[in-house]
């Protein structure tokens, strides 16, 4: 089943924003001091943009992932539902919030409470449902800026308005550069980091590339 892009007013954004806010100190153990496991945190990042079908969202984690070091193939499983790639744990993790995504934060089965409970400590538990929450505002806030590409091009999004497409586009698209920057630094220092471990020079194939930019594309769609 294809699952709507849910939109989020200003004031909703707002709200949870403030939320979270609270929660600085854990924001930047999770992200800054690397409380949780970058891979994982970026795996089920990725879960649930899927599971919200962001695409903004989507595209970025799936490059975030990587320069963390989760592979094409894991990337592949995330968007299949695959478990056969991952071990328990981690795809515990996965699951967990994938099924939180759809309930939109809410009670999820009591198996995967259970797995997920079997495999973290109350600690993890409460950083995997941080990580969660923040993924579910940042696709909501990009799927409001996809709402305002498509009005622009005379499809708008049901049940959006353009004043929180306005507002909440605004901030999206001056989060672009600085998060398309430090994704192809991320990439690029993933590169040196395998050829000091290897002791071999990048192959044609792995050497850096020019890809379009994220503004680009998104001047592209809005014509």
């Amino acid at each position: 089943m294809v699952r709507e892009a849910r939109t989020i007013t200003a004031a909703a954004a707002l709200r949870e924003g403030a939320t979270l806010a609270y929660r600085q100190r854990d924001l930047i153990a999770v992200w800054g001091g690397r409380r949780l496991d970058p891979r994982l945190r970026e795996e089920v990042m990725l879960a649930v943009a899927e599971a919200n079908a962001c695409r903004w969202c989507t595209m970025a984690h799936r490059r975030w992932a990587i320069a963390e070091g989760a592979t094409d193939e894991e990337l592949a499983a995330i968007e299949g539902q695959d478990s056969e790639h991952f071990d328990r744990r981690t795809w515990a993790a996965i699951a967990w919030a994938q099924a939180r995504a759809r309930t939109d934060l809410g009670p999820v089965p009591d198996e995967l409470e259970a797995e997920l409970a079997r495999h973290y400590d109350a600690g993890e538990r409460a950083d995997l449902e941080l990580v969660t929450q923040v993924m579910g505002v940042a696709n909501r806030s990009a799927n409001t800026f996809d709402a305002l590409l498509g009005r622009l091009r005379g499809r708008p999004v049901a049940n959006s308005r353009i004043g929180d497409e306005l507002a909440i586009g605004s901030v999206v698209a001056l989060s672009i550069p600085p998060v398309a920057g430090f994704l192809a630094l991320r990439r690029v220092l993933g590169r040196a980091s395998r050829l000091r471990t290897s002791g071999t020079p990048p192959s044609r194939s792995e050497a850096p590339q020019v890809a379009p930019s994220v503004t680009s594309r998104v001047t592209q769609e809005s014509a």
